[in-house]
């Protein structure tokens, strides 16, 4: 892939940290006293109820909402007082729940702006984002106005345009939102597969458990803004407290993903 492989993406091995990480608005605590931990390479999955803290979590490591207290490091350096724009020239990309694609581009041409924000030549881009969009199995809809696209695909090439950063950390929030059975299948394989492509870490939000339990070999469990659980993604989905508040009491008699 032009330009987009592991030899080509930053390649010191880095850790993205959260510590203490506590958010209130008003009298709600959305966070408290939250740690999490992804290596470069990795895959973690972060999973909880509505309302759990979730999206503020990803906000809190994005640098779109500074936490009361507490602190978000990559590779021991601060970032938490420099917004979104200082957590992204650390490498901490993320992607969020709508696309906001360009309708009136193309394809490609939506892959190309992010890769052209992201330092690449004009020249370079085009033929990048054609590769980004074929490995994403979109490449048949590269010259498609991007205001033709399904909703799931849109999710889709709202992935292609942040791996377009070469990031070393991404973050999705609920890609799978929109996807039908065929397509989450399809998902979980490319996610799976982002961080020995592309030399990143990856933190995936997702409600869609089949999917997580298909892409995650770590999960963290986040319920009323408190971490009740942190481990291996088996251990994690048969835990009692993970089960009620959760995945369901029937979740783990069943023995099926839910």
């Amino acid at each position: 892939m032009v330009g987009l492989s592991p030899e080509t993406a930053p390649s010191p091995v880095a850790k993205l940290v959260g510590t203490g990480l506590s958010v209130g608005f008003g009298g709600i605590k959305a966070l408290s006293s939250v740690d999490i931990s992804l290596d470069q390479g990795g895959i973690l999955g972060v999973i909880g109820p509505n309302g759990a803290g979730k999206t503020t979590l990803v906000n809190v490591l994005t640098g779109f909402q500074r936490p009361d207290q507490g602190d978000v490091l990559v590779n021991g350096q601060h970032i938490t007082r420099g917004g979104p724009r200082g957590a992204v020239r650390a490498g901490v990309v993320r992607s969020f729940q709508a696309a906001r694609l360009f309708h009136d581009l193309t394809v490609a041409e939506n892959v190309e702006v992010a890769l052209c924000a992201a330092g690449r030549s004009r020249r370079a881009a085009g033929p990048a984002a054609r590769e980004l969009l074929d490995w994403m199995d979109l490449g048949h809809r590269a010259n498609l106005r991007a205001g033709d696209l399904s909703f799931g695909e849109e999710r889709l090439v709202g992935i292609a345009r942040t791996l377009g950063s070469q990031p070393r950390f991404l973050l999705l929030d609920e890609p799978a939102a929109g996807l039908n059975e065929v397509e989450c299948a399809a998902l979980s394989g490319r996610i799976r597969a982002i961080p020995a492509r592309f030399g990143c870490g990856l933190l995936l939000i997702e409600h869609n458990m089949d999917v997580v339990l298909a892409t995650c070999p770590q999960l963290v469990v986040l319920d009323r803004g408190h971490k009740i659980a942190d481990g291996p993604a088996d251990l994690v989905r048969r835990d009692d407290t993970v089960i009620a508040a959760y995945l369901g009491v029937g979740h783990e008699e069943d023995g099926e993903d839910a």
